[in-house]
């Protein structure tokens, strides 16, 4: 679930004489001394996945104390409508007519929405007091909430169409966490022979998805193929971890330039590093293993999928029946 704040707000002050108003108000000539409170309301708002939304064609009836009507499209481009009213008990109103656009590749693009919360909604306007009121939308598989409050109107946005972990780019769920189209964030994309790992475009990193109980004759050409694509660095750090680990471990400082040396070169090394065993061996092809032992079923982290049979390793799992998982080893 994904939540991000807009923070549609209104900031109660006390003012002497008459307020400049932004919408039309049945109250102009207010004549002496009132308190009033400034009604402030943000129409933008971005996503801890990186995605910008914005209220379109909004008109809001505000009634109470004061009856003002509220125009989003006075300035398309304005963040924020600014609203001065009196102290008092209200009630505001989302007009049909409404649209929520969301912003990708550059350029806004409509999508479909509904009002889910109550419409009209109440509020209350004191003196140096804080009010706060919620309308809630769905847009698509986005469920989003703009609420009044500092009166505060918040946006939330809760991804329900997409998995956990994945995010909603365009129209689209994916990993940014591994799609080279959306790395890290919706529209990043890696370059031609890079792959995208833990939100980061890469070169020297191999990813691949192994089955439970089955070879993996692919996976061990792809194995090959990066460990000769490894080149000579210089590397400061080589991480093994998986989907049952994506922390994993890593080896820093000059035992990582051996370890991705052995990697590359296919002979053996073995070292103490950071409080783990690392070892590069043989076992029907080069493995790579954490466990403290090379061609061994045993429980821990091993990579040796030229093993000609289903005992291709795991990530925090048995090494020999490990379940369907995806291994990264990291050159850095």
């Amino acid at each position: 679930m994904r939540i991000f704040n807009l923070g549609l707000w209104a900031v109660v002050l006390a003012s002497l004489g008459t307020p400049a108003l932004m919408g039309c108000s049945s109250n102009d000539d207010r004549g002496g001394q009132e308190s009033v409170g400034t009604l402030n309301l943000n129409l933008t708002g971005t996503s801890s996945s990186g995605n910008h939304y914005r209220l379109r064609s909004a008109v809001f009836q505000v009634n109470g104390p004061d009856d003002v009507t509220l125009f989003s499209e006075n300035d398309v481009n304005a963040s924020t409508i600014r609203q001065t009213l009196a102290v008092g008990n209200y009630i505001v109103e989302l007009a049909d007519g409404w649209s929520l656009e969301r912003e990708h590749a550059g350029t806004f693009e409509p999508v479909n929405a509904a009002l889910t919360s109550a419409n009209p909604a109440g509020f209350a306007i004191t003196d140096q007091g804080v009010t706060g009121v919620v309308f809630q939308f769905k847009a698509g598989d986005d469920v989003i909430e703009l609420g009044h409050g500092v009166l505060e109107l918040a946006i939330a946005v809760e991804d329900e169409g997409c998995q956990a972990g994945d995010a909603l780019c365009g129209s689209t769920c994916t990993s940014l966490s591994s799609d080279p189209n959306n790395c890290g964030a919706c529209g990043v994309s890696c370059a031609a022979g890079q792959i995208c790992s833990a939100g980061a475009c890469s070169s020297n990193i191999f990813s691949e998805s192994f089955t439970q109980g089955q070879g993996s004759p692919d996976q061990c050409s792809s194995w090959n193929a990066f460990r000769s694509s490894i080149g000579t660095g210089p590397f400061s750090s080589i991480t093994f971890r998986g989907s049952q680990d994506m922390v994993g471990q890593t080896c820093t400082g000059p035992d990582a330039q051996s370890l991705c040396d052995a990697l590359r070169d296919g002979t053996a090394f073995s070292t103490f590093c950071n409080g783990t065993p690392w070892d590069v061996g043989d076992c029907g092809g080069v493995e790579l293993t954490t466990s403290g032992a090379i061609c061994n079923c045993n429980s821990g982290s091993t990579i040796r999928p030229c093993i000609g049979g289903a005992e291709w390793g795991g990530i925090n799992d048995n090494t020999c029946f490990g379940q369907s998982q995806t291994i990264e080893v990291l050159c850095q």
